[in-house]
């Protein structure tokens, strides 16, 4: 029985470091139990009547995951339909076969350790590369628990999650090149404080860190607040996006320079305004050739 207070608590193991070693592509070499260790699927005895077998069989094939329940030495003794669609073997292969031949980079340690978990939890998270019958592999997160029927058994819940790992490495590289650019790039909320500022802005207005501006107003930056207002009604109101140069103000120096400013509404997942973008750039030097020489 679980521990108090654990209940809500998940361990997870991560084996998406052990990126696969070999192709992604050509069959997988597949090593077949021996005949006198090859284990049918659950038998129906094992989920005490026909009645309870029945019920047990609806819910297996009605998952949406695929599902792999082995013993407890990882061998694989029934899968769902799901299973069959995701990894391209039959139902009599997947049983003739190991968790470990379908979990890359896992191995009897992982059982010991999902069994030692599954004392206190109801269940363990893994994130792991899963390989088909082609030898074609896929980012899976796979949850796993416990059945007690006439005997022990695991019960693993494999997910495909290629598309949220190709999202999470897209989200990662914006980030990057936000972080990395030359342009000062802000996002502030509704009130106009800052929620994200890159490095360069920072460095642009003169301040040690991105953590002095967090939370800070947009006002702050700038001489001529009656200008920012006007941005904001323009972009808020007008859902337009707003371009055009203001007079930015130094850190506690006192001096200024000169930024030219775009800004455009932010929107959250279900569309609704949560405040703006603006990105910076310093045109002081431009501005000086321009008062040097006149208009161009």
């Amino acid at each position: 029985m679980a521990e108090p207070g654990k209940l809500a608590r998940t361990m997870r193991i991560d084996l998406i470091p052990d990126t696969p070693a070999e192709p992604t592509t050509g069959r997988k070499r597949i090593i077949m139990a021996t005949p006198t260790n090859r284990h049918k699927r659950i038998h129906p005895s094992a989920v005490k009547g026909k009645e309870s077998d029945t019920r047990y069989q609806k819910l297996l094939q009605s998952v949406y995951d695929a599902v792999l329940i082995s013993d407890m030495d990882g061998k694989i003794v029934d899968a769902n339909i799901r299973a069959v669609d995701f990894l391209n073997f039959t139902r009599e292969e997947l049983c003739s076969i190991s968790v470990f031949d379908i979990i890359t980079g896992s191995d009897a340690s992982l059982i010991q350790t999902l069994l030692e978990n599954l004392k206190n939890e109801r269940f363990t998270l893994i994130q792991a590369y899963c390989v088909r019958n082609d030898g074609s592999y896929f980012p899976s997160e796979i949850a796993v628990n416990k059945l007690d029927f006439d005997q022990p058994y695991l019960c693993f819940f494999l997910r495909d999650i290629t598309l949220r790992r190709q999202a999470e490495e897209m989200l990662k590289t914006e980030h990057n090149a936000i972080q990395n650019s030359g342009n000062g790039i802000a996002v502030v909320d509704l009130q106009h404080h800052f929620e994200y500022v890159n490095p360069a802005l920072a460095s642009m207005w003169g301040f040690n860190s991105t953590e002095e501006i967090i939370g800070q107003d947009l006002g702050m930056l700038f001489s001529d607040k009656q200008a920012i207002n006007q941005m904001a009604e323009t972009v808020m109101g007008g859902q337009q996006i707003w371009t055009g140069e203001m007079q930015a103000a130094h850190n506690g120096d006192g001096g200024s320079f000169d930024v030219q400013v775009s800004a455009a509404l932010n929107r959250n997942t279900d569309g609704e305004s949560v405040g703006m973008v603006l990105s910076f750039v310093d045109i002081s030097d431009t501005m000086e050739i321009r008062d040097e020489n006149g208009p161009l």
